[in-house]
């Protein structure tokens, strides 16, 4: 990207090989059965937050490979999609792409399991809110802590709620062919 000395560019090199198994994270015992336990939820919404470069990504995909093995259905939604998992229905997210569509896409496949990595924008938040209804959703969020992170999803689920009031949005139905209500979703 363009800066006033000239071009920058970064350069992050991925080897799907060497992801770390949750259990080596550095996580305490007693956090990681707890994580564990909300992770078997069938549905739900478990927010990832921390600042940049602490381990969000990198915690994600340990997560995800945790979770995949045969039969499971587990679709993310990455910015971009940055290491190849095998198994996983990886997307890549595009901002041109309506509300409408992302969740059509994501309730018409019916996943087990749903990742969107770095929530940070309000069609991303409502996205994972909606789905958590249905379906056990992991997002992360870049934010100083929990509070900051708490704080920001909501306030990107409110701004995406309120400019939907402005048009027809409403989603397409759930696996059960039950509509949403506005506002109503998964546990924070």
């Amino acid at each position: 990207y363009p800066t006033p000395y000239g071009e920058k560019m970064l350069l992050k090199l991925a080897d799907g090989s060497s992801l770390v198994p949750l259990e080596n994270l550095g996580v305490g015992e007693k956090t990681l059965k707890t994580l564990n336990r909300m992770l078997t939820k069938s549905e739900g919404l478990l927010l990832l937050v921390g600042p940049p470069g602490q381990g969000k990504t990198t915690t994600l995909h340990s997560i995800i490979r945790q979770f995949d093995h045969a039969g499971m259905n587990i679709l993310t939604l990455e910015s971009p999609v940055e290491l190849l998992m095998p198994g996983v229905n990886q997307l890549s997210f595009n901002p041109q792409t309506s509300y409408q569509e992302w969740y059509s896409l994501f309730s018409y496949n019916a996943p087990d399991f749903v990742a969107i990595e770095n929530t940070n924008n309000a069609l991303m938040a409502r996205l994972a809110f909606e789905l958590a209804s249905s379906t056990s959703v992991l997002t992360s969020l870049t934010a100083l802590d929990l509070t900051d992170g708490l704080c920001t999803f909501i306030a990107l689920i409110r701004s995406a709620f309120q400019f939907a009031g402005r048009r027809d949005t409403s989603p397409a139905p759930l696996k059960d062919n039950t509509p949403l209500a506005p506002l109503k979703g998964g546990m924070i």
